[in-house]
């Protein structure tokens, strides 16, 4: 059974992760001041962030499922 605060711990890990997988892009566009690169790595980061969130839902919602058929 997960803990109360599991979802948020998990959340903020993935957070993170999401933040080392596409910061670099941000800031390598940012140094080399590539204003289209830039945009591109800004919305890719934000893309990843969407799916994060609905692939979190999602579980969210099977758990439940899972939950209420137990």
């Amino acid at each position: 059974m997960p803990r109360p605060f599991e979802p948020f711990a998990d959340a903020l890990r993935t957070a993170r992760d999401i933040v080392r997988e596409r910061g670099g892009a941000i800031a390598q566009a940012a140094v080399q001041a590539d204003p289209c690169a830039y945009d591109e790595a800004c919305n890719a980061l934000v893309v990843r962030i969407a799916q994060a969130i609905v692939d979190a839902g999602e579980a969210a919602t099977a758990q439940g499922r899972d939950h209420e058929a137990a």
